[in-house]
Formats: structure tokens, sequence, C-alpha cells
């Protein structure tokens, strides 16, 4: 395929784990996030001057950074009816101007300014973020919307800065969208051909892998055969 532009960055956020008090108990956390002014550079671990609280649930190679789209920021906006979502506060590396989950398919490869990533599988909402936002059962809510965002790995490391054109470099020839796994997986909707599709992907993580192999339709024949 020709690499074509299909969004922009619009920040990057980062921070570093500290402990908050949440329901009473100190809950040490990396979800408090804040843009970044000037480039940053990336690694295979993730940003410079970002790290994740609770690994391997966070952080890795394969969850290097995770990235959200500004029309669920609109959505959210709308929903609750306040005006302070700003880039970061939904505990994403990357705010992205478009690029939801039905835009976005597992294996993307993308180039940012100087780094090259790969979309590995969809982020699980945290109670954390609930708390960031001071909405309770934000999480819960954001799950069942399956407006949760993604995460990404880093193929070659680089620096990043608010602005730059987002390329799509490479997309699988079968793809399957982050939207259709979170509602095959996450969600739990019995869609035998995308769990297929999702276990011959050579990309999807190995976390996600797992994830796949336990929902019994994934070891049926898909739909189509």
């Amino acid at each position: 395929m020709r690499s074509r532009c299909v969004s922009r960055l619009l920040a990057i956020s980062v921070g570093l784990p500290a402990q908050h008090l949440i329901d009473g108990r100190l809950v040490t956390t990396g979800v408090f996030k804040r843009p970044a002014t000037g480039p940053v550079h990336v690694g295979r671990l993730g940003a410079a001057g970002d790290g994740q609280a609770t690994q391997p649930n966070h952080g890795g190679p394969d969850q290097a950074l995770s990235a959200y789209s500004t029309v669920h920021y609109r959505f959210w906006a709308e929903r609750f009816g306040r005006n302070d979502f700003s880039p970061g506060i939904f505990g994403e590396n990357l705010t992205t101007e478009a690029m939801a989950e039905d835009e976005v398919y597992i294996g993307d490869i993308i180039s940012i300014g100087t780094a090259v990533l790969q979309v590995t599988h969809p982020r699980i909402p945290c109670f954390r973020l609930s708390h960031r936002l001071g909405l309770p059962l934000f999480h819960d809510e954001q799950l069942q919307s399956g407006r949760v965002g993604y995460l990404l790995r880093v193929l070659e490391e680089g620096e990043l800065e608010g602005g730059a054109p987002i390329i799509l470099v490479e997309r699988d020839r079968d793809p399957v969208s982050a939207a259709q796994c979170i509602v095959a997986t996450l969600l739990g909707q019995e869609l035998p051909d995308v769990l297929h599709r999702l276990s011959e992907l050579p990309h999807l993580s190995p976390k996600w892998r797992k994830l796949v192999s336990s929902r019994p339709e994934a070891c049926g024949a898909p739909a189509n055969a």
C-alpha cells in the first residue's frame, strides 16, 4: 500500500508513577500525564519522562505507548457536561486528531516524527483513570462504550512532537480493527470470524493472543470457511 497521512498528533503526554489516595488507600499510578513541551524521545519501552506503575499489566515493549482520539474527548465532554478535558487527561501518551478505534487496525504501522510505531491491541480501562477524572465508574462506562483507546509498540526509536502528521505506512491484508477486537474480546460478543483472524495475526501481542485463545469461539473455523 502507499503511505498516506491519516491524522495529526496533537500532543504527546508523559508522567512518572506517583502515589495518590484512592478510596482511602495509597495507590501508585502513572495515569496523571501532562503534555510535553518540545520533542520527546520514544524508545522500546516508552517515552522519556513517562512510566507505568503496575507492570506487567501496564508497560513493556508491546504497550510502550497509548493513544486516544479527540473524537472521544468531544463525546465525553458532551456526556458529562465538562470543558476541562485537555490532552493527556485520559492517561494517554498520544492524543490524536482522528484515528478512533474503528479507523485503526491491529498491526497498523505508523510513522510520527522520526519514530515508527505499531498498533498492538486495545487498552483495558482502569479504575485509576476514573479517579483521575473524578468519575467513580467511568472505567466501566468507557469499556461498554468501546471508546478505550489502544496501545503501540516502538519499531524504530525516534522523536515525537505535537503537531506532527501521522503517516500510515503498512496495514494487514485482512485487517481487524481495534473496534472489532474490543467487541470480540473485552465485550465478549460472539464473533468467531474476528477471533479467528486475530489468532492468525503475527503482530498481535502475546498478552492479547492469550486473551483471544481463552475464548472458545477462537478454536473453530472462520464463519466464511
